[in-house]
């Protein structure tokens, strides 16, 4: 939400540019209000058909744009906006914006110069960091120590300028981090020697006030249909790390599974043939990309104190955390998908309803509830004839619901009950390690497996 002059306040949402966005929607909100206020206009909302009846649009107080208006920073107040984005397991955004002239020019009229310097200085100089500048962590005892260790280290990068990549790669993922820590980033090894050398004592950050509390990070692995070719081409080619993992699917596919383009599937390699819409492509997507995923972060040093994963997502969560073999997930994956493709087609529709009221309203035959996605996203899945008299049942509830992009009813009893067997016999080819990061999920013997596959 936007405020004005007339203090009227223009609603907006980053969904109505692109769409549902997941794990991202929080990241992408902040984003398009940071650029609407660095550009002074507020963009409308597009593909806006149908007002929600339940919202009071006669009100005066709020306003919903169709079309682009500017945003003037003329007032007193200046340019301010709320954020409220919330994305599905990735990051999410409640805040206040302000511009900072505006601010500033508020501070400076109740007296409170000194602050008001610090703010305008810290403007001036806050460091942007591109898409391909090598970072430069560095981290010391104290202020000082970490001043002189930046100049002895810009004199190692002047005298090896090839190997910024691999002096950034150690710093991230191999040395400690000290209390005292600063950053500088560059595109070229001139750049980072100037950096570290004026480097002062107001560029370095005393952490100790915010590590009283340990922190405690999880990976959360997700299922088919988060991922895309254009996401893992961006990654792969800008990351060391995320280029490794995907490497090591593809040589794995290669070796293991000869008939499956696993490069082309991944859209690091053109082919002529459209495989984008198969399970096998689409679960192989997801698995090689959550793996690969993760493998970036470790490589730069940031590694979870869990893991866990659903659908799909759990077999890049087992693979990660070394429970079985990057060759061994591979091949389980491309085996499940085609043991699942024999199984009847059905339909999967999502509901914004609770699992207990959509229990209610649907049962078997008609489908059953699979997942309880949250407190108000609820999915059901069935046989392929009963689908559209699902989705009609639920709408005349007065719920939204939609239909998701698959031919088979996932996680239902209808694939238990069809390839179950089969997909059991899949999973005993398989390998199985104890995970070296504390996996949360639901765990067998191996001995029941090979029990169920006989």
């Amino acid at each position: 939400m936007v405020a004005n002059e007339s203090h009227l306040l223009y609603i907006g949402a980053v969904k109505t540019n692109i769409g549902h966005l997941a794990g991202a929607a929080g990241m992408a909100g902040l984003i398009k209000t940071v650029l609407a206020m660095k550009q002074g206009v507020i963009p409308p909302n597009r593909n806006y058909e149908t007002p929600n009846p339940r919202i009071h649009w006669e009100s005066r107080d709020f306003a919903l744009l169709l079309n682009a208006v500017p945003w003037n920073a003329g007032s007193e107040s200046g340019r301010v906006a709320g954020i409220s984005s919330f994305g599905w397991s990735g990051t999410n955004s409640h805040v206040l914006l302000c511009d900072v002239e505006a601010f500033v020019t508020r501070m400076s009229r109740g007296g409170d110069r000194g602050k008001t310097s610090a703010l305008m200085e810290l403007r001036d100089k806050s460091p942007v960091c591109r898409s391909g500048d090598t970072v430069i962590p560095l981290s010391a005892a104290t202020s000082s120590s970490l001043i002189d260790y930046a100049k002895v280290l810009a004199t190692e990068i002047e005298k090896n300028d090839d190997q910024i990549s691999a002096i950034s790669q150690t710093l991230k993922a191999y040395r400690e981090s000290l209390t005292h820590r600063a950053v500088v980033a560059g595109d070229r090894a001139d750049d980072l020697v100037q950096a570290l050398r004026e480097l002062t004592d107001a560029d370095v950050t005393d952490t100790r006030a915010s590590r009283q509390r340990t922190p405690y990070g999880v990976f959360v692995f997700p299922g088919a249909g988060h991922d895309n070719q254009q996401s893992i081409r961006i990654l792969y080619e800008a990351h060391p790390g995320f280029r490794q993992a995907i490497d090591q699917c593809v040589e794995a596919g290669r070796v293991l599974e000869p008939e499956v383009d696993v490069a082309a599937i991944l859209g690091i390699r053109e082919s002529e043939k459209d495989t984008s819409q198969s399970t096998l492509a689409t679960h192989l997507l997801a698995f090689c990309a959550g793996y690969a995923s993760a493998k970036m972060w470790e490589y730069d040093g940031i590694t979870p104190d869990a893991v866990i994963g659903y659908s799909i997502g759990e077999l890049s969560a087992a693979a990660w955390t070394g429970v079985f073999s990057i060759e061994d997930g591979v091949r389980l994956v491309c085996e499940r998908a085609r043991v699942l493709e024999t199984a009847s087609d059905g339909y999967m529709l999502v509901a914004a309803a609770d699992y207990n009221r959509l229990s209610r309203i649907v049962s078997y035959p008609m489908g059953e509830v699979v997942i309880k996605a949250g407190p108000h996203a609820t999915v059901v899945a069935g046989s392929e004839k009963m689908a559209d008299e699902a989705e009609s049942l639920i709408r005349k509830a007065g719920i939204a619901v939609s239909r998701l992009q698959t031919h088979l009813p996932m996680h239902s009893s209808i694939i238990g009950s069809e390839v179950g067997s089969e997909l059991r016999q899949v999973c005993a080819k398989v390998s199985y390690r104890f995970p070296y990061t504390y996996l949360c999920g639901t765990f067998r013997e191996m001995s029941e497996i090979e029990e169920d596959s006989r």
